[in-house]
């Protein structure tokens, strides 16, 4: 698995903010927007809610529930 620096990982968020509850118990929802092109200032929003806890684990799954992948991904 690829490691990420610090720098990389700014550079591909703008910003990310909890929305409802902590950002880490089921059901919270988080909210990120994601760097498409700086240059061009293009960036892409995503709202995610906590499905799955697993702190065994150490990981939290999340299911999209709103923002530009929903427009972009119809089911």
């Amino acid at each position: 698995m690829a490691q990420l620096s610090r720098q990389h990982v700014l550079e591909i968020y703008k910003s990310s903010k909890v929305l409802e509850g902590d950002g880490k118990t089921f059901g919270s929802v988080m909210q990120w927007v994601y760097v498409i092109d700086a240059k061009s200032d293009q960036y892409l929003e995503v709202k995610g809610k906590v499905t799955e806890v697993d702190d065994e684990k150490r990981s939290l799954t999340y299911t999209a529930v709103g923002g530009d992948v929903l427009k972009m991904h119809k089911s």
